[in-house]
């Protein structure tokens, strides 16, 4: 279905959740990987997220991106734990290459200098 010309699309809220180790998770559903975090505003993702990882992070808007047409307004967060068994078939995926594992120490051991 194409859009009139003149009418924009209201961008959709994404939330890309990640572990400790830097794994994003990813909705499977017939052999395929989606976002499993989206919706019309930050709320409904924030409450798809909840749903899937009660221990979270408060989301962080980065930045905004297009795919497959549609507009997103991407967040990221922070998750502790496996998936819900309730929530939506998720599973997890490496994070971006060469990303840090952890943040490093801002100040050194004490003792140490």
């Amino acid at each position: 279905m194409s859009t009139p010309a003149g009418v924009a699309i209201a961008p959709l809220d994404c939330i890309l959740a990640f572990d400790g180790n830097n794994r994003l998770a990813v909705r499977r559903s017939g052999g395929q990987a989606g976002l499993p975090f989206t919706g019309p505003d930050l709320g409904t993702a924030r409450e798809r997220l909840a749903a899937a990882f009660p221990a979270h992070s408060e989301p962080a808007e980065r930045f905004g991106a297009e795919a497959a047409g549609r507009s997103y307004r991407v967040h990221l967060a922070l998750v502790e734990g496996a998936p819900a068994s309730s929530s939506r078939s998720s599973s997890w995926r490496p994070g971006p290459r060469g990303s840090p594992r952890r943040s490093a120490p801002s100040s050194p051991p004490s003792g140490r200098t």
